[in-house]
């Protein structure tokens, strides 16, 4: 007897993907974090302000909150579910 994939299936694996991106994305926010800080405390006087790092960050803090937004979307449906998700 053959048994069809359940969409917690589907859900596992969409849930997987959003934990990895969040963990990469996080990833390269306290990397550029780190590197911004490291120009700010050179007390170099003439070095001008990292914008592109600065804007780096912004992009990567409005895509780490996309993909949170996507993680709570799938956990709240399949939450709200009669199933379980495994």
């Amino acid at each position: 007897m053959m048994m069809e994939p359940t969409n917690s299936l589907q859900s596992n694996a969409d849930v997987s993907f959003l934990f990895d991106r969040i963990n990469e994305l996080s990833q390269h926010v306290t990397m550029l974090t780190a590197k911004l800080f490291a120009s700010i405390y050179q007390n170099d006087p003439g070095r001008l302000s990292p914008l592109g790092d600065i804007d780096d960050m912004i992009r990567l803090q409005f895509m780490l909150s996309e993909e949170i937004s996507q993680l709570y979307a799938i956990l709240y449906h399949y939450g709200q579910s009669s199933r379980p998700v495994l």
